[in-house]
């Protein structure tokens, strides 16, 4: 269960990692998981986890701009993961109410999240936590397959990585690369997508979910 107490405001990447550790590893299991069973448990666990990120962030007290966007991008990477990673009769449950819909009342996160990080770019002084939020979003796949979309997703991440700092790395940290044949979509096909999934698994099972997730996601946005 997510803590407000466990999550740190004076490091952005930590800070965004913490706060979404649980929904990072949901979504590696959708990724992985090709026996995943889609049914009411499973959208109950989704919808969960932006009810826990919103209450830390009232619990935090920050700002409604702020929840904003945290929840269109949870719930836009949550959304667009499982119902792009399954045929739609396997998402029958999801698609009837998606998280965008069943928390925000909207369905136009595809338009919403590009748009905030537009205006966030052109912030003389942008909140380093969104910066390392969208990050993370782009690099597990947000918007890969979106037609016609391909040049702003590239800018966006070329622009996303001149203004996030690089990860500082123990020299001795292994990365871990596999190829997982049967993986829907072809997802999982690119060298990133690999580090961070095989990175996330491995190290979740051998030496603990909190260190391992933030580890692994740097290494992956580092190389």
């Amino acid at each position: 269960m997510l803590s407000s107490t466990d999550i740190t405001t004076t490091d952005p990447a930590r800070f965004i990692d913490t706060l979404f550790q649980d929904t990072f590893l949901f979504v590696m299991e959708v990724l992985h998981d090709t026996q995943l069973v889609r049914d009411e448990a499973f959208y109950r666990r989704g919808y969960e986890l932006v009810a826990q990120v919103k209450s830390a962030l009232e619990t935090l007290k920050e700002s409604d701009e702020f929840k904003m966007q945290v929840m269109y991008a949870q719930c836009g990477l949550l959304d667009y993961t499982v119902l792009n990673s399954a045929p739609a009769d396997e998402n029958t449950v999801w698609r009837r109410a998606p998280l965008e819909g069943a928390h925000l009342a909207t369905l136009h996160a595809g338009e919403i999240n590009p748009e905030n990080l537009r205006r966030l770019l052109r912030q003389p002084a942008p909140d380093m936590r969104l910066l390392v939020l969208y990050q993370r979003v782009y690099a597990l796949g947000y918007g890969i397959d979106i037609p016609g979309y391909d040049d702003e997703r590239r800018q966006a991440i070329e622009s996303l990585a001149a203004l996030v700092p690089a990860p500082e790395l123990p020299p001795s940290s292994p990365v871990i690369v596999e190829h997982r044949p049967g993986v829907r979509r072809g997802l999982l096909r690119s060298r990133l997508f690999q580090v961070v999934l095989l990175g996330v698994v491995v190290a979740g099972l051998y030496c603990g979910l909190d260190y391992s997730l933030h580890h692994f996601l740097l290494t992956s946005l580092s190389g």
